[in-house]
């Protein structure tokens, strides 16, 4: 058996645990969208908002396509895409009541756009000490610490005005 064989057995009990808490954040996250969606709430503010308040969510995400599908049994990796999937295409259709200018087609785009960015994001804005030091004593360097919520906001406003210009 080689070396790396082992430490994928090793880390996938580890894997699976993780991947199955990432599900449930997918869940958890979900059912907030979908009561901000329901108060009427705007849908760019309610994807960036509920995803800067969910830390561990969006450090799972980035952390979902590198390292947690692929050290899972193939039942595990197919459950998980079904939660993901399913809980973006229920939020795709929240996402065309909510914006009636979106296609339920673009809700699913905007929305896994806004997850893909927050994974990509929320490191960048939350930086280890090592980097924060970094900035500190290189300000010209600092810029690499993006604001997360203007950032994601920003980005998800000028998706959801383009895509209707896509069809």
């Amino acid at each position: 058996m080689s070396g790396s064989t082992r430490t994928s057995q090793n880390w996938a009990p580890q894997a699976a645990f993780i991947q199955r808490r990432s599900a449930a954040c997918w869940r958890d996250w979900a059912d907030e969208v979908a009561r901000r969606f329901a108060a009427g709430n705007d849908v760019v503010d309610v994807l960036a908002e509920t995803l800067a308040v969910r830390t561990l969510f969006c450090d799972l995400l980035g952390h979902t396509a590198t390292s947690l599908e692929h050290n899972v049994s193939v039942p595990a990796a197919r459950d998980f895409k079904r939660v993901v999937l399913g809980t973006i295409a229920d939020l795709s259709v929240a996402v065309a009541q909510a914006r009636p200018d979106l296609t339920e087609g673009e809700g699913f785009e905007l929305v896994a756009a806004a997850c893909g960015l927050a994974g990509m994001l929320y490191p960048a804005a939350n930086p280890p000490p090592t980097l924060l030091e970094v900035y500190a004593q290189n300000p010209d360097l600092a810029a690499a610490c993006v604001p997360f919520v203007p950032t994601l906001k920003r980005a998800l406003a000028a998706l959801a005005a383009g895509l209707p210009s896509l069809r």
